[in-house]
């Protein structure tokens, strides 16, 4: 979910979501930064909560230093930077 979404530009933010979601694997995990797992369908599922919340507001998200290593055949880690850019 990028800063469109948030800031409530993406249409059909359900079917958005959805998509995302049939797009994962079923055991698929998302780790926090802080070393918290969930399950990354749980996951993309609380992002259509966040919809238009930074509606009408300057909210650049960019990734960079992208990095995926097959961990096992079929398992793959995927590690990142996050930025988010609010106010000025």
């Amino acid at each position: 979910m990028g800063d469109g979404d948030r800031r409530g530009e993406v249409e059909n933010c359900e079917a958005y979501v959805a998509s995302l979601k049939a797009s994962c694997h079923p055991g698929g995990v998302f780790v926090h930064p802080y070393g918290a797992e969930k399950s990354l369908r749980d996951t993309i599922d609380e992002l259509g909560k966040n919809h238009g919340d930074k509606k009408d507001k300057k909210f650049p998200i960019w990734t960079d230093q992208v990095l995926a290593t097959e961990a096992t055949p079929r398992t793959w880690i995927v590690k990142l930077n996050k930025w988010e850019q609010t106010g000025n």
